[in-house]
Order: C-alpha cells, then sequence, then structure tokens
C-alpha cells in the first residue's frame, strides 16, 4: 500500500489514508519536553508509550492540580 507523501515524506493534506484513532476524546494540544537521547530510545522501544505519558500527566494533574 502506498500513501500520497510529499518530498519531505509527510502525509499529503487531506489524505485519508494517514492517522487514524480509536480513542473518545479528540486530541488537540501538543507538549514538547526535552529529554536525554538515552530515555528517548528506551521509550520508542515501549508499545504504546504515547498513551502512557498522556495517562502520567493526567496522574500529575489530579495530583498536583486545583
Amino acid at each position: 500500500m502506498s500513501f500520497k507523501r510529499n518530498s519531505k515524506g509527510h502525509f499529503v493534506k487531506g489524505n485519508s489514508e494517514g492517522y487514524t484513532s480509536s480513542r473518545r476524546e479528540t486530541i488537540k494540544g501538543k507538549l514538547t519536553i526535552m529529554i536525554n537521547e538515552d530515555d528517548l530510545t528506551a521509550l520508542k522501544k515501549i508499545p504504546d508509550w504515547r498513551e502512557y505519558v498522556r495517562e502520567s500527566i493526567k496522574l500529575i494533574i489530579k495530583d498536583h492540580g486545583d
């Protein structure tokens, strides 16, 4: 299967074959953090690591929020 991509390898806008999700809630925010390269490599080896990070952020907010 071939996806439509531009010269940089990114999906072409409006491509119906791009990212899809089965999440109930829509993700609108974006967070960028700096971590060392070894931690990033180890993190990316964890299946569904982004979901773990999202859940960890929710716990931090719950413990330290208003």
